[in-house]
């Protein structure tokens, strides 16, 4: 089998990118990308491969502002509990101070 049909089948049928490829065959990543581009399959699953990427980037990027959001949001829940347990202690201290 030689390099272009190797290449051909670890990006079409394994889904590797070129910098995989590359170190599978032992080969540059340029090297890869030059036989490639020769393929006129390539820009059809390049553009593919480049839409999913966006989705799973947008995906990612939502659920990291999620859990900001959450973290921030339990902070805030925190640092409030400590608040009203706080004045609990301080009605306690003031109520004794005038009784007693």
């Amino acid at each position: 089998m030689t390099n272009k049909e190797r290449i051909r089948a670890l990006y079409f049928s394994e889904s590797k990118t070129r910098v995989e490829i590359a170190k599978i065959i032992g080969v540059s990543s340029q090297y890869v990308s030059k036989v490639l581009r020769t393929m006129p399959e390539y820009y059809k699953v390049k553009q593919i491969r480049q839409g999913e990427r966006r989705v799973r980037y947008k995906a990612n990027k939502i659920q990291a502002i999620l859990n900001k959001r959450k973290q921030i949001r339990e902070q805030e829940e925190a640092t409030q509990g400590h608040l009203v347990l706080k004045q609990a202690q301080n009605a306690i201290e003031m109520s004794k101070r005038y009784v007693g």
